[in-house]
């Protein structure tokens, strides 16, 4: 019964998720959605868009809703002033402001899975750990896996906005060393000094190192 309940819950707020992501994308002008694909190396020469890895279309939509602007406003913030505070539905409302407002992304280790439908994270970088509630992932993941996304408090739970890569524990190493010890091609700096640019570095090391996950 608890976990007819916890799955239907982890159902309901994924379908939330989705639907908000694909209004809030479809703010995007193809110039934009165009620009964010090459950022992440989807536009081949010809100016086309390949989307057919997996991953790939949710990391254009992650780089699109919080790294895009629109008339100097993110993105969630733009949706919110076009349909308006009191035409927005409660739950949807709870989500865009923790979009705007709490979202962050990290990696982490999974240093519990035993609750089944939260696998307990530990933090590999600045930010603190936490319990993340995904009923599909938490039966697939196994301790020491890690996990880079973007993540969000929302509903008195942590989940994530749709991005979330895993990796093995052998990969641990080496991608730490990449993080903290080479430099960012564009700047020169340490990549660990351009959180901004996490979402772009882990989807790269996801392609090389990360464990498929299907629909998630």
């Amino acid at each position: 019964m608890l976990f007819s309940k916890l799955k239907k819950e982890y159902k309901n707020t994924r379908k939330l998720v989705t639907k908000l992501n694909a209004k809030i994308t479809k703010m995007a002008t193809p110039e934009q959605i165009l620009a964010a694909g090459r950022k992440l190396g989807l536009v081949s020469r010809s100016g086309n868009l390949n989307l057919a890895r997996e991953g790939d279309t949710e990391a254009m939509i992650d780089q699109l809703i919080f790294h895009g602007r629109l008339a100097g406003k993110s993105f969630p913030a733009a949706y919110l002033e076009k349909i308006g505070d009191d035409f927005l539905p409660a739950l949807e409302r709870e989500l865009l402001a923790a979009y705007e407002e709490k979202a962050f992304f990290s990696l982490f280790e999974v240093s519990d899975n035993k609750k089944r439908d939260f696998l307990g994270l530990s933090p590999l970088l600045d930010v603190p750990g936490f319990e993340l509630f995904d009923v599909v992932l938490g039966r697939v993941a196994d301790e020491q896996w890690l996990l880079a996304g973007r993540f969000i408090p929302f509903g008195g739970r942590y989940i994530h906005t749709g991005v979330i890569y895993a990796y093995p524990q052998d990969a641990k190493e080496e991608l730490l060393q990449k993080l903290n010890d080479e430099d960012d091609e564009e700047t020169g700096s340490r990549r660990r000094d351009h959180p901004e640019k996490y979402p772009l570095y882990f989807y790269q090391w996801y392609q090389k190192y990360g464990i498929q996950l299907g629909q998630r």
